[in-house]
């Protein structure tokens, strides 16, 4: 008997891969659960504001619990609100919260530990599978994402707002993991075969830098294709 599940949404490849790698097991989704800043509307690092993320489940039909969460808040205050929220969703039912995490050994503890005194366990269906092999079959099944966020340090400028492509990959292949596993760059995902329509985002030129070295686009719904 599959467990009742939440995948959680950032609008990137990685966390769609994990979605439909959980569909294929036939996973009962219950939601996506996506954190935002309450202030920009924005999905923090990525520059993709929660409308583009509304508009990505409703063409998945699957529910979306949005958790807003205050400028500059604390990582106390973070895991505090986030765990509130799931505390209401395991109150519906839900047993497992699903994530698109790969490599990253200290990420995968630290989301785990977070769970725990919730009584939830972590699901990573991608874990420990070829990033390379990840990224290929992404982009063979026929999903299409674009790179809105970037490390300047291993990407140009120029690449966002463009498409994740295989050139792509070939371009950067020795500076960069195919996932972006190490933060390399951010992807937000237009279409797909699990898509029942495109979502059209508005690329705002304009970026924003964080740390010295990471870049991201603004990216917005566009209102009249959807």
């Amino acid at each position: 008997m599959t467990k009742q599940s939440v995948v959680f949404w950032s609008g990137g490849k990685d966390c769609m891969s994990a979605l439909e790698k959980m569909q294929e097991k036939n996973g009962e989704i219950a939601y996506l659960v996506t954190t935002f800043d309450e202030t920009s509307r924005r999905v923090p690092f990525h520059g993709i504001h929660i409308r583009l993320i509304e508009s990505q489940a409703e063409s998945l039909q699957i529910p979306l619990m949005k958790i807003p969460i205050p400028p500059q808040a604390s990582n106390e205050e973070y895991e505090s609100i986030l765990q509130r929220a799931l505390t209401t969703l395991k109150k519906q039912g839900v047993e497992q919260v699903v994530y698109g995490d790969i490599h990253l050994e200290d990420l995968r503890q630290y989301k785990e530990a977070l769970l725990e005194p919730l009584g939830l366990s972590a699901s990573f269906p991608l874990w420990d599978q070829s990033t390379e092999d990840v990224a290929k079959q992404f982009l063979q099944k026929g999903y299409e994402a674009l790179i809105c966020g970037i490390n300047c340090e291993r990407i140009e400028d120029e690449e966002l707002g463009e498409l994740y492509t295989v050139d792509f990959l070939d371009r950067y292949k020795s500076r960069i993991d195919p996932c972006g596993e190490n933060g390399e760059f951010h992807t937000f995902v237009q279409d797909g075969p699990l898509f029942t329509k495109p979502v059209q985002p508005v690329i705002w030129k304009k970026t924003h830098t964080m740390y010295d070295r990471y870049k991201y686009l603004e990216l917005d719904l566009d209102e009249k294709t959807y």
